[in-house]
């Protein structure tokens, strides 16, 4: 992953990405324990989602 400034973007203007994990909660607490934002987790009759608003490069956590 890469920082929107990278692309010439600003934060919020970039894709949006899909990713399947089995616990919405977990996986949440793990990004934030990496260095991302993330939302808490909403939960719809059609499954449980989360937004992720910031990324560190992969680079960071090495």
């Amino acid at each position: 992953m890469h920082t929107a400034s990278e692309f010439n973007r600003s934060p919020g203007q970039g894709a949006y990405l899909t990713l399947a994990c089995d616990d919405a909660a977990a996986t949440a607490r793990e990004l934030r324990e990496r260095g991302a934002t993330v939302t808490e987790p909403v939960t719809e009759p059609w499954g449980t989602y989360l937004c992720v608003a910031r990324v560190l490069p992969a680079s960071a956590g090495r």
